[in-house]
């Protein structure tokens, strides 16, 4: 069963007109010109510098040190490179957000807003989920969206606001990075030595999938400079104590809150896929259901039981989500009394409930 990791460096690029505005009271969004993320300026405030420029003030000694420890180890990385990396990763740590008719803005989740990411890296448009089993299609040309209850409006970027030791990251890169391919990454000995550091088990504790997740991970067992990055700086974490305390907070999140739990759950099966394969191998399900499921659904024994005597299939995305929502709504066997296979849950969640009742 694979257990972990990975993903290669996200490029932003917006193939659209480079003047083009959209107006929402003194904010204009302005679609910005190929290789450049839509930025948000002020008509009455001029853009000030941001913590997190490339050209602030670092000390350049201990940045230089830095570096030379990693060219000393072949690790191709520069000074002036690693700096405009930590400022792109501040960017894509970053929340989209849709303003609704009554003029409130509202984040689109991390689903959603990674939806968004891979629309941009391809230059294309998205269509996203939001609530009420509505989607959201964007144009990003106009940095709009036009909802399917005929509603519209604009959307907007706003970056994370973390303070940013770029210095501190990369003496904590420096710990695991190796070379793949020419790059500095970590991949699977370099990956399970982090989680051993970091007390996690990466075959059985969902907080390895919660630090993928936060990543932004891509890729089976590979996780990129720009991935680490992102998720350190969406953790707000830089060295390996402020990691592990970053995911303990994670993992209370996961077992108090079922939509967070949801979001996590959803990710994996994404995450676990082996390219171009768009189906869940049966035993890689089986050991994710374990993690996900067995925590929190009274029914999950039973689950696995049927899954193991019954399925020989891999396991689609449909099955996956909704077996989730399943989950949620049916603890105990009486429970599945009042099951409707009208309702339309996927023929093998009907499956199972004929299983346990005979």
């Amino acid at each position: 069963v694979r257990t972990w990791a990975g993903g290669a460096d996200v490029q932003h690029r917006l193939r659209v007109a480079p003047t083009l505005f959209s107006v929402t009271g003194n904010t204009c969004m302005r679609a910005a010109p190929a290789g450049k993320r839509p930025t948000e300026t002020s008509e009455r405030n001029p853009k000030k510098p941001r913590a997190s420029d490339s050209k602030r003030r670092v000390d350049r000694a201990a940045l230089e040190a830095a570096v030379s420890e990693a060219e000393a180890r072949s690790l191709p990385i520069a000074g002036d490179e690693w700096i405009e990396s930590c400022s792109r990763a501040l960017r894509s740590a970053g929340r989209w957000e849709w303003r609704s008719r009554g003029g409130s803005w509202t984040p689109y989740d991390r689903d959603a807003s990674e939806a968004i990411e891979a629309a941009i890296a391809e230059g294309g448009k998205a269509s996203v989920s939001v609530a009420s089993a509505r989607r959201h299609d964007i144009d990003f040309s106009r940095m709009h969206f036009t909802c399917s209850s005929g509603a519209s409006g604009p959307l907007r970027h706003h970056e994370a606001t973390t303070q940013v030791d770029e210095i501190a990251l990369l003496q904590f890169w420096l710990q695991y990075a190796e070379v793949e391919e020419g790059q500095d990454c970590l991949v699977g000995p370099s990956i399970l030595k982090l989680f051993e550091d970091l007390d996690i088990d990466a075959s059985s504790d969902v907080r390895a999938l919660i630090f993928a997740n936060e990543c932004r991970c891509s890729k089976f067992g590979r996780v990129s400079r720009t991935e680490f990055l992102v998720g350190c700086i969406s953790l707000a974490a830089s060295n390996l104590d402020e990691l592990r305390a970053a995911l303990q907070r994670c993992l209370k999140l996961f077992d108090e809150d079922p939509a967070v739990a949801k979001r996590y759950y959803h990710f994996a099966f994404r995450y676990s896929l082996d390219p171009p394969s768009k189906v869940l191998q049966l035993d890689v399900a089986k050991a994710l259901w374990s993690i996900f499921l067995s925590p929190r659904w009274g029914l999950a024994d039973k689950w696995l039981a049927f899954v193991e005597e019954k399925c020989t299939k891999a396991v689609t995305q449909d099955q996956w989500h909704l077996l989730y929502d399943f989950a949620m709504q049916t603890q105990t066997v009486d429970d599945l009394q009042a099951h409707d296979e009208a309702a339309g849950w996927p023929t093998l969640i009907d499956e199972f409930v004929e299983w346990v009742k005979t």
